[in-house]
């Protein structure tokens, strides 16, 4: 009997080796431990947001401008190859440090004033481990429907609520503001710090 699976509404998420990470790969040591988050968050991290500063203790303005600028300069490539806007600004740009213990909660990018990024992405620029990166589904229609054994079944995917990624360092990755995500770093991270660069981007022309 010949069946066919039709996956519905998928969520576009894109993946691709950042050119230039050998650039970056060695430009950041491991930091101390410490947690210095805004007092909404609730997990502790090392995090610069919502912009990396000027003053910043960890990282220089000179390294941060040069890596934003390499990052959207990418970014304007990858938008061409898909026919979708290429007159992209930054609206946040921030950094996020981790040891073993500490990690994100379950979160999006989208904002309260309405004014929501075009696309959200992040940097995966020093120990970063597959499987501390997760997606999550925030979508649970499914669960009306009787429940039974999904995880042996070629459907297993529809109903999975977290999808732990692949990404590692190098990787440069960009998802719709809205897909929520967190992270979770265990004893990988006990003595090398993970290290991610985050951003939201917008774009400027108005026929989109």
């Amino acid at each position: 009997m010949k069946t066919k699976i039709l996956n519905l509404f998928a969520t576009p998420v894109i993946q691709t080796e950042f050119d230039a990470h050998r650039k970056y790969a060695g430009e950041f040591g491991n930091w101390d431990k410490c947690d210095r988050k805004p007092e909404s968050w609730h997990v502790p991290l090392n995090t610069s947001f919502p912009e990396v500063r000027q003053d910043d203790p960890y990282v220089p303005p000179a390294i941060v401008d040069d890596l934003k600028e390499d990052i959207m300069f990418q970014i304007k490539k990858i938008m061409l190859s898909k026919n979708m806007p290429t007159d992209l600004r930054y609206t946040a740009f921030w950094y996020n440090a981790y040891y073993d213990g500490q990690g994100q909660e379950p979160h999006n990018h989208l904002t309260v004033d309405g004014k929501d990024p075009f696309w959200s992405g992040v940097y995966f620029a020093k120990n970063c481990f597959p499987g501390s990166f997760y997606f999550i589904k925030t979508e649970y229609s499914h669960r009306t429907q009787q429940s039974f054994a999904h995880q042996t079944t070629p459907l297993r995917d529809y109903y999975e609520e977290f999808y732990p990624t692949p990404f590692s360092d190098g990787n440069l990755v960009l998802f719709p503001p809205h897909l929520h995500h967190s992270v979770k770093v265990g004893a990988t991270n006990r003595t090398e710090q993970r290290l991610t660069f985050s951003f939201n981007i917008s774009h400027n022309n108005e026929k989109y």
